[in-house]
């Protein structure tokens, strides 16, 4: 009986084996694996390993390349980053559980890199993982040379004639005691090997580092007196005694050292967040949006070049051609029927004069060897641009019909090694016709079966069968007593198996699935060569005229910006949008903002910034469980018509920019529209994720969204800010925090980072980490608070800050701060007051059922003493003004959160009446925050007040009753206030100009409610706009009260600029 095909494990210098319970390999990482930056000497590594062997392992050693290319194996010259020890030796049976390990860094030069981690088993390499993107290195103030490293930056302050050092901790990550010497000198040159220097002092306190150990850090202070002229580059010096072992750069004027702060997470092909059947990962190295369904890759090609041997031209009559179509056809009906998503194309047949009397064994190695007359066999496959390379010969009678090299094996999917082929007896009664792309399958990282204690590239990357029934087309058909084998991949969502389902799900015993493998891996294995047709991203443009010859989706890039035309919203970066432009009859290809097309003496630029505009940031869409409705709201005196341009998350436009959005709006009138209603005028459907509204009209507007859940309550989410959110909620809170990144403006926003403080003021785990590496223009990114711990590398209590650092290339960012409540809806936190106004509205006291908390936050860089003068609802003042509001000082990003007990204590006055007014100075910026509680947990936001205008006076209609607090904020009395009450329509209630309130006593503050407007105006349906006749000193707060026990605040909207 022949044996129908056969493997060969080829993993170069590797000491894989094989588990013999079939679930994994003997030696295996354990993942999720990530390598990032710790200081500028040291990383930490974060992975876990597991012998599956009965027997102890030799030395275990996890060793870091740096490597530009996707593959360390095809590198020219990947860069040796260092060694860490991870055990002597691990027992058989056992494992080692994931775990962050520290160690040294040596650096590459300055660029971008992807990181490959190797375990070695007594120095063979067992596994290995890679970052799935590129992380960068720069410049930084450390050079290490040997397994030190300083577990943080050193540091250093000069105060007069003393000279403070701050020492880190020195870690050694490998196995030998280092001796040290340490020692601050200054130079006159920053390159400490081209200086003359001389020694500040010598740091005695460590001595030597033993193996696997870090030192305690410390401060030390050496006498220092002026330095000669031109010596000014302070360095830490390191040695062993005789050898330079660590070298920091404390001070070098004029040079600038970076800081890293990468974090790289380990290559995962199997996460897919938009549930579109491709991997994250995967998305990325394909530019398509991981968190868009919709934007997903197509069809992968994988070129094959086919070697023949002369008696195979010779046994098929002088043309081999139509057997190996066929062969093709019956590879890609597999494919297809097993729904992997690849077509493998013939783009090249090479005949050779092989040596036939080599067995299959000496044949392929010849081949993977370049040996004869496969010495030039890679150049023939690069000419062709062939991702794979199959071999094919006469049968040679000895009962094997195929072998191939085993892509990926147990890699995960990460597919280092690009050089495979494959060999083939081709005849159809000896060999069949399934031979070729079963030895493929190999190639591409599959093994046989869990029958035959075989696993791939994954664990379940293998093929399935069922005794007696069959096996699809990577197993052996004699292990389960059947013939011929299925042309199907396993898969278990596929039941074409004689009515079985064709796999086990992944994660059950005995798991099987070769089609999702395929899938996961497909994108590398069609990237391993350039396709040579002229049209590799196969977009209709040939690559020689194509600017993105890898992405289908784009063609052009004709402001050289970056981005692609298609993806890019103003393509000659004028400044003004390519919608508005074809809009207004102007080039969108051409800069032409300084032109005056009309002659109006403004240039084209001018009069676009002129436009109002403002935008509606949508949560949800028609098929969401949340309801959105979006009001536009004519705030001026002219009627308006309001155009609009929608766009999804990841910043694709959805329908036609610059679209009608409705009838014609009335002054003082609204447009109210809801998630059907705009998935209708835009012809999009219903959107993945956030979606943004940019909305423009003739005069003053403003925009308001009311979000209603399931159970009734309805916020108000129209509210963002630029480079702070005050309230991302701790580990502590059962409210989970969502803060939606998003860039509004029309380029790219590059590496996005930020730093997290909690309550005293102290930065929550590493400072300045990168958030987002890469934002398109208007795309927008969920973080919540899981996410921001990953991140960071800690978690917190109570509620902490975030803010954005490095403002200025980021001026287009905006954030918008929610608390996801009850399982259910968001409430708005983005809006506070800040130090321009220092007040702080009072809803409750003691008293009250309801509990407000209020936060100070110090949002400046200096310490800061807070002073607070409390009024009563009647304006009088309620205790001494200028009170002390707390002990010491309150440190930068620090709060203060103040209940009305503490307010009442603070002022010693009994629980006052209606609300009450706290007016806070400070010596620098700050931020004023209040939570309110209700009885039954609902935490809502209430310090944000408005001048002029409120737009959200609910009608009779409405459950909720709304209430509006008219405050005077001056110093002097305010006589009759006078307002003008408008419906949806834009017509008046009443009459206008009514008088609201006889007069107000400086800091005086009285509650109007529905009923009370009803008095004055008569009834009204809908929501109702309310507009004061003008009073600088009068401030608005615009409340809905909800289910009887709460105030929702709706003053918070976004207004046309």
């Amino acid at each position: 009986m022949k044996i129908r095909w056969s493997i060969w494990l080829l993993l170069f210098l590797t000491a894989h084996g094989l588990a013999d319970t079939g679930e994994g390999p003997d030696l295996e990482l354990i993942c999720p694996c990530s390598y990032s930056a710790a200081s500028s000497s040291s990383v930490d590594i974060t992975f876990g390993v597991i012998n599956r062997a009965k027997s102890v392992t030799g030395q275990l050693i996890v060793r870091a390349y740096a490597h530009p290319e996707s593959s360390y194996l095809e590198s020219e010259d990947p860069f040796y980053l260092g060694d860490l020890i991870v055990s002597e030796s691990l027992a058989g049976e056992s494992q080692l559980d994931n775990r962050t390990f520290r160690t040294s860094l040596r650096l590459p030069p300055a660029g971008d890199y992807y990181v490959t981690l190797l375990l070695l088993d007594n120095f063979f390499v067992s596994d290995e993982t890679r970052t799935g993107v590129q992380v960068s290195f720069g410049k930084v103030a450390s050079q290490v040379y040997t397994d030190l490293y300083f577990t943080y930056d050193p540091s250093m302050s000069i105060d007069g004639d003393t000279l403070t050092l701050n020492m880190p901790g020195i870690g050694n990550s490998g196995d030998t005691d280092e001796v040290t010497e340490i020692s601050l000198v200054i130079s006159d040159d920053a390159d400490y090997f081209a200086s003359n220097s001389f020694l500040i002092g010598e740091y005695s306190a460590v001595t030597q580092v033993t193996a696997g150990s870090v030192t305690e850090a410390d401060t030390v202070q050496f006498e220092f007196s002026q330095p000669p002229m031109g010596f000014e580059n302070y360095h830490l010096v390191v040695t062993d005694g005789e050898f330079l072992t660590m070298l920091h750069t404390l001070r070098a004027p004029g040079i600038e050292f970076e800081t890293l702060d990468f974090i790289g997470k380990g290559l995962d092909l199997i996460v897919d967040f938009d549930g579109d059947g491709v991997a994250d990962d995967n998305e990325r190295f394909m530019g398509t949006d991981p968190l868009i369904a919709s934007s997903t890759p197509g069809v992968s090609y994988i070129d094959v070049l086919a070697v023949i041997s002369s008696e195979v031209t010779a046994f098929y009559d002088g043309d081999a051609s139509a057997r190996l179509d066929h062969l093709f056809a019956v590879a890609n009906s597999s494919l297809e029927d097993s729904q992997v998503d690849i077509v493998l194309r013939l783009v090249g047949t090479e005949e050779l004069e092989m040596d036939t009397t080599q067995d299959i064994y000496e044949w392929l190695d010849a081949a993977q060897s370049g040996e004869g007359v496969f010495n030039d066999l890679q150049e023939r496959r690069a000419e062709a641009g062939a991702d794979l390379v199959t071999m094919f010969r006469l049968y040679d009678d000895l009962a094997i019909c195929g072998l191939a090299s085993l892509g990926g094996f147990a890699t995960q999917g990460l597919m280092s090694s690009t050089d495979h082929i494959s060999a083939n007896f081709i005849e159809f009664n000896e060999c069949q016709d399934l031979t070729m792309i079963h030895e493929i399958g190999h190639n591409m990282g599959l093994g046989h079966s869990f029958k035959q204690n075989e696993t791939g590239t994954f664990t379940w990357s293998r093929g399935h069968g069922e005794v007696g029934s069959f096996s699809t087309l990577m197993a052996y058909g004699s292990d389960f007593d059947v013939f011929p084998e299925l042309p199907l991949f396993s898969n278990p969502r596929v039941s074409l198996c004689n009515g079985s389902r064709c796999g086990i799900e992944v994660g059950q015993t005995a798991s099987a699935d070769a089609a999702s493998s395929l899938n996961a891996v497909r994108f590398q294995v069609a990237s391993y060569r350039l396709s040579l047709d002229g049209d590799w991203d196969r977009d209709g443009v040939p690559d020689a005229f194509d600017e993105f010859v890898i992405d289908a989706t784009e063609t052009v890039d004709s402001d050289g910006d970056g981005l692609g035309n298609n993806a890019d919203y103003d393509d000659d970066n004028d400044g003004m949008p390519d919608n508005y432009e074809v809009a207004q009859g102007l080039d969108p290809l051409f800069d032409d903002s300084g032109s005056d097309d009309n002659n109006d003496g403004r240039t084209n630029l001018e009069e676009y910034l002129a436009v109002p505009r403002a935008v509606q940031f949508l949560q949800t869409n028609s098929s969401s469980d949340n309801i959105s409705r979006v009001h536009i709201i004519n705030t001026s005196s002219i009627e308006q018509n309001f155009v609009g341009t929608l766009f999804n998350g990841s910043g694709a436009q959805l329908g036609s920019g610059e679209q009608l959005l409705g009838a014609t709006v009335a002054p003082r009138g609204r447009l109210v529209l809801g998630a059907e209603d705009l998935e209708s005028l835009f012809g999009s459907g219903n959107w993945a994720g956030p979606a943004m509204l940019e909305v423009s009209g003739e005069e003053s507007f403003a925009v308001m969204a009311k979000l209603e859940s399931p159970s009734g309550l309805v916020s108000n989410t129209n509210c963002v800010r630029h480079g702070r959110a005050l309230n991302i909620e701790g580990f502590d809170s059962d409210v989970k925090t969502f803060i939606r990144i998003i860039n509004s403006g029309n380029n790219i926003l590059e590496r996005i980072t930020g730093t997290l403080y909690d309550v005293e003021g102290k930065v929550i785990g590493a400072a300045e980490q990168v958030l987002i590496e890469s934002l398109a223009p208007k795309a927008q990114v969920w973080i919540n608070r899981n996410d921001f711990a990953s991140l960071v590398g800690a978690e917190w209590q109570r509620e902490a800050i975030l803010e954005i650092d490095s403002l200025d290339h980021l001026a287009d960012l905006r954030l918008l701060n929610l608390n996801f409540v009850n399982d259910e809806t968001f409430f708005n936190f983005s809006c506070f007051e800040g130090s321009a106004s220092g007040r702080v509205y009072l809803q409750t006291t003691s008293n009250s059922e309801n509990i407000s908390l209020t936060h100070l936050i110090n949002t400046s860089e200096a310490p800061q003493r807070y002073t607070g003068t409390l009024y009563a609802s009647d304006g009088v003042q309620l205790g001494q003004s200028n009170e002390p509001l707390h002990s010491g000082a309150l440190a930068p990003k620090a709060r203060l959160i103040l209940s009305s007990e503490m307010i009442e204590d603070i002022f010693r006055v009994d629980p006052w009446p209606g609300p009450a007014m706290l007016e806070v100075k400070g010596s620098d910026a700050f931020e004023l925050m209040t939570k309110l509680k209700s009885p039954s947990g609902l935490i809502s936001n209430t310090n944000c007040a408005r001048r002029h205008q409120v737009h959200n006076i609910e009608g009779s209609d409405s459950a909720d009753t709304t209430f509006v607090r008219l405050i005077n904020v001056g110093v002097e009395p305010l006589d009759e206030i006078r307002g003008s009450l408008f419906d949806s329509g834009g017509s008046v209630i009443g009459k206008s100009s009514e008088v609201l309130l006889k007069g107000l006593s400086a800091k005086e503050q009285v509650w109007l409610n529905r009923n009370h407007f009803a008095d004055i105006f008569g009834g009204w349906n809908g929501e109702a706009m309310l507009q004061i006749d003008d009073s600088e000193d009068l401030r608005l707060i615009n409340l809905n009260f909800i289910n009887d026990e709460t105030f929702f605040n709706f003053s918070c909207y976004e207004a046309s600029r």
